[in-house]
């Protein structure tokens, strides 16, 4: 019996170790494995993205808001920059290859630079390079080693930004609930509504909310132009439609000119005194249609009218009588 109870002490105590390899022997060796960087997102105030054969791209941090400086002016889409830096400050190598002289075979003679400046003065440069032919992985190195890593995949597409994955794509800025009224200037007819005491008018409510709820969440679908170039090409020197909202405190306009084409179904639009020429998708249209169309008011069935006798006469036709022949 005591040989039986040391038996099963002895299966329990290497369960437990296997446990433990498996997992918790894992988890630390796992961990003693650093980032490649070390940094925290807040201390970044610059972004450099360098593709080859494209401009490139700087994002500044200025009282704690990034904009785009190059290669256009505009503001950041935080989330994609905080993408990038959370991927940049968690870099993990799969393999280490060691120094390595000759870059080619890794497709890091001519990389994509993406470099870090942090308001400390120190600064992370990543090179990324080609797709390991063994697995998903790509290959990574540091401006300031000679070391190449192989890193997965997903590191080169969150760091390898173009400048309109980085900048704010909402149309306009604005929260739809704060919205007190909307103006349309639809192929030569204006239209106006105005909600009061927080209410749209109850015949086009439903609609007005589709729409301030469309334009609230809208982004652009391309960048066509930052720059505005050549705006009558796109129709937006005397745009058919165009679409304004007041906000206690604010206003904002989008002009929609030309379509695109057919296939895409986009249209070409610009956001008030922004020049920058971009493409939305054709359903903000539909939202702004609906609100040109005449409300259809219900039909009565029939209408009644009071006589001089007190009763009640309906305009509906007198029931006739026919004599039927025996």
């Amino acid at each position: 019996m005591k040989n039986l109870w040391r038996l099963v002490i002895a299966v329990a105590v290497l369960a437990g170790l296997g446990l433990y390899l498996r997992f918790g022997g894992g988890a630390a060796k796992h961990a003693a494995v650093p980032a490649l960087v070390k940094f925290k997102s807040k201390q970044v105030d610059r972004i450099e993205v360098d593709r080859p054969g494209q401009p490139q791209v700087i994002l500044d941090r200025t009282s704690g808001k990034w904009r785009m400086d190059q290669p256009y002016t505009a503001a950041a889409d935080s989330g994609a920059v905080a993408t990038l830096l959370t991927t940049a400050s968690t870099v993990l190598p799969a393999e280490k290859l060691g120094a390595v002289k000759n870059l080619q075979p890794f497709g890091l003679n001519h990389p994509a630079r993406v470099s870090l400046s942090l308001a400390s003065g120190n600064k992370y440069t990543f090179l990324l390079g080609g797709k390991s032919p063994t697995s998903e992985n790509i290959y990574l190195k540091l401006a300031s080693s000679p070391k190449v890593y192989t890193v997965p995949s997903y590191v080169k597409t969150d760091l390898e930004q173009t400048a309109f994955a980085l900048q704010d794509k909402s149309l306009l800025n604005f929260s739809a609930n704060q919205v007190n009224q909307v103006t349309l200037e639809y192929h030569g007819k204006h239209f106006q509504f105005v909600r009061s005491k927080g209410k749209w008018p109850k015949a086009e409510k439903a609609n007005l909310n589709d729409l301030t709820d469309a334009f609230a969440n809208a982004e652009m679908d391309s960048m066509v132009s930052p720059q505005g170039k050549d705006p009558a090409k796109y129709g937006l020197v005397h745009p058919p439609i165009t679409v304004q909202f007041a906000w206690q405190g604010g206003s904002g306009e989008v002009l929609i000119g030309k379509q695109k084409s057919k296939a895409s179904g986009d249209y070409y639009g610009r956001s008030g005194d922004n020049p920058a020429i971009y493409t939305l998708n054709s359903y903000l249209l539909d939202d702004v249609k609906h609100l040109t169309k005449p409300v259809k008011k219900p039909v009565a069935s029939a209408k009644a009218k009071t006589m001089p006798n007190g009763k009640i006469k309906t305009a509906a036709a007198p029931l006739k009588l026919h004599p039927v022949k025996n």
